[in-house]
């Protein structure tokens, strides 16, 4: 279809082949599992659902990403002050996991299978931090980003504005946010550069970020709960030594930090910042002028 269709014909018919699902993404994904399941069985095969993957916690560095996409480029988005308003609930949970831990825990549920391939039931590994993992919401998750960047003053080379975040659950009120806290100041930008001469894109930048924020809120708005009792079993499953190589048991995991390694791993490994701090202090010293004027 997609090779035969035109883009116009194919936004056209989408809402009604999505159905009930939100986006492309999960039917992708449900419609892969059913062809796994129908002609996989009593074969070695399991099926692992990740949720949202962070960054890494621990292996093979900590605060590792390597894509401005989901959660890592919100943090950027967020931190560098280049967005002030989303649109979630900032009540909800939020079901993300560290990139590090999924990985080990594909390399163990693929073992696992290997052993237990006469079964004609295909299992399915669930991993989301439920009731397992310590509570984190999107809106604590915010307050640890604008806290990395503000109390512990961990700047950027590249920083934008002042951090600051208002989430917005209702649609309309997002909207009405979304323009006053991003479209004017980019059609200023864009005013701007169209003046000198320069390509404007900053609400280019911004409409696709919005439409990107829609999409999502699916997933920021529902509280979600999942069936993970196969993956404590899995973990159960592992040897002392397996626990220790391939971990993905985060029930002791602490957010604070983990938001706070994730923010040096973006200017270290995403943003290219300087070690000089200076650099960062002194923008940022400029940008709070510009901010209180």
């Amino acid at each position: 279809m997609v090779e035969n269709m035109s883009d116009s014909v194919l936004n056209l018919i989408t809402p009604e082949l999505l159905g009930t699902w939100p986006n492309t993404y999960t039917l992708s994904k449900c419609v892969a599992e059913n062809v796994v399941k129908q002609y996989g069985q009593n074969m070695p095969i399991c099926i692992t659902r990740p949720c949202i993957v962070g960054f890494t916690n621990k292996e093979p560095i900590t605060g590792w990403a390597n894509t401005m996409k989901s959660v890592p480029g919100l943090c950027i988005g967020l931190a560098l002050g280049a967005i002030h308003v989303v649109y979630l609930d900032p009540e909800i949970r939020v079901i993300t996991t560290p990139a590090d831990n999924v990985a080990n825990m594909i390399i163990t549920a693929a073992h696992h299978a290997s052993k237990t391939r006469s079964k004609p039931i295909i299992p399915v590994f669930n991993f989301v931090p439920n009731n397992s993992a310590p509570l984190l919401t999107y809106g604590q998750g915010l307050k640890y980003i604008i806290d990395n960047m503000t109390q512990k003053q961990l700047y950027s080379d590249k920083q934008l504005w002042k951090p600051n975040v208002v989430a917005a659950k209702s649609k309309v009120l997002f909207s009405i946010l979304f323009f006053i806290y991003h479209y004017l100041p980019a059609y200023f930008i864009d005013c701007c550069l169209w003046i000198t001469g320069n390509k404007m894109r900053a609400t280019k930048i911004y409409k696709k970020m919005k439409t990107m924020m829609i999409e999502m809120n699916y997933f920021s708005i529902t509280d979600f709960n999942f069936d993970d009792r196969h993956l404590k079993a899995l973990i159960s499953s592992q040897s002392d030594q397996d626990k220790q190589l391939f971990n993905f048991d985060i029930t002791n995991i602490r957010w604070d930090k983990y938001f706070l390694n994730s923010t040096y791993g973006v200017k270290k490994y995403i943003l290219k910042d300087s070690e000089d701090t200076t650099v960062s202090q002194k923008r940022y010293q400029k940008i709070m002028v510009a901010y209180y004027m």
